[in-house]
């Protein structure tokens, strides 16, 4: 069984990098970043997001995160964030959506953590970033870490 959970809280993000055509990498620093870190991020039309991951030794079972995501574009819709995971059992998850709320320029973060005791532990961690039209992704990106 794969387990989520976390608070929310205010950071900021920018910086990019391309990495194709249509998606943008971003080099994302979490605001508890430390040395022993990772992040994966990335930037689309409109939002740009990450995960930051901290001390992670694959496989393992259960891994510390922080995961944000901002809302670039004043155009009337939602943006959001969602941890990817694949365990060591070959078991790959989306978890839930995170969204930004409060409009152009909003960016919260959520530290939290990702379970994957009963799949064999977490080897790999990313991030997907994504615009809405109502319940319906109208662009979006991934990275992993």
């Amino acid at each position: 069984m794969l387990v989520l959970g976390g608070l929310a809280n205010t950071a900021h993000a920018d910086s990019t990098q391309p990495s194709s055509p249509a998606v943008t990498k971003a080099a994302y620093q979490p605001a508890a970043a430390n040395a022993s870190s990772e992040t994966a991020g990335c930037k689309t039309t409109g939002a740009n997001g990450y995960v930051g991951v901290y001390n992670f030794h694959p496989p393992q079972n259960r891994v510390k995160i922080q995961i944000g995501v901002r809302d670039t574009l004043a155009d009337g819709r939602s943006v959001g964030v969602r941890v990817l995971t694949k365990a060591r059992n070959g078991a790959e998850k989306a978890w839930g959506w995170h969204y930004a709320t409060g409009g152009h320029g909003s960016q919260p973060y959520w530290n939290t953590y990702v379970d994957a005791t009963s799949d064999g532990g977490i080897n790999f961690i990313g991030v997907e970033v994504a615009r809405f039209l109502g319940h319906n992704v109208v662009n979006s990106c991934k990275d992993w870490v």
